[in-house]
């Protein structure tokens, strides 16, 4: 009777364990005393305990460098225990692991401030920023696009006369410098209030410098009522465009 010894075998132990599988077949085939056969039984037994144990290190091995952040596992499976970085291609879509759940890379949450209240006593006859406390600005990172979106809503007014006008708007300060203008801006004149809302997309920015978008007001002249003259239940939204 003769034993084959496994390729594996040999490739990962080498003569260790061909000396101890060919005692045994000479054992097998009445050519060892009892002894040697029992010595012969335990050197492999120990073998196989080491390649055991060295499939498992193996094993943890190959999975924590399957989960090094930035590395991609293609499975239609998610990885199990992932760490934040990780990414999956299930196939059809890549996903990020963010340390909560997987998400496209891409994903970005818009960044949103609400005015919270309106000066005491308005500045007329230029653009003014309102205090981080009455309306706080926003700063977001650029993105590789270099391009981010920016929406002002509000609801404004300026009756204190026909010709009055009333504005609400912003400026960029950090990335790029852009004004508060016509361009970027909700506005009202004389009579009635305007409830609106613009979009402007800023571009050719550098990646991942900071950008900062603060609120502002401009009025061309002033009431001292602040139903007569106001800007009121404003929004910012900032939005990085990724691709």
């Amino acid at each position: 009777m003769a034993v084959i010894v496994p390729s594996i075998g040999q490739l990962l132990w080498g003569e260790p364990l061909n000396n101890a599988l060919l005692g045994l077949d000479a054992a097998i085939q009445g050519k060892v005393s009892t002894a040697e056969f029992a010595n012969l039984t335990a050197q492999v037994a120990a073998i196989q305990v080491q390649a055991s144990n060295a499939q498992t290190t193996a094993n943890t091995a190959l999975n924590t460098a399957n989960n090094v952040p930035g590395t991609i596992t293609v499975s239609g499976v998610a990885p199990a225990t992932p760490t934040a970085g990780k990414y999956w291609d299930n196939g059809a879509y890549l996903y990020r692991y963010n340390g909560t759940s997987w998400q496209p890379p891409n994903y970005v949450r818009p960044t949103v401030t609400n005015q919270v209240s309106s000066p005491g006593t308005y500045t007329a006859g230029a653009w003014t920023d309102f205090t981080s406390g009455q309306f706080p600005p926003i700063t977001v990172q650029v993105p590789p696009s270099g391009q981010v979106k920016v929406t002002i809503s509000s609801a404004v007014a300026n009756n204190n006369t026909d010709a009055s006008t009333g504005w609400c708007g912003w400026r960029a300060s950090g990335a790029t410098t852009f004004a508060a203008s016509e361009k970027n801006g909700v506005a009202s004149r004389g009579s009635g209030r305007t409830y609106a809302s613009r979009t402007y997309v800023l571009t050719g920015m550098t990646a991942g410098t900071n950008l900062t978008i603060t609120p502002q007001y401009n009025f061309s002249s002033v009431n001292a009522s602040q139903s007569i003259t106001y800007v009121r239940d404003s929004q910012l939204i900032v939005e990085p465009i990724v691709l």
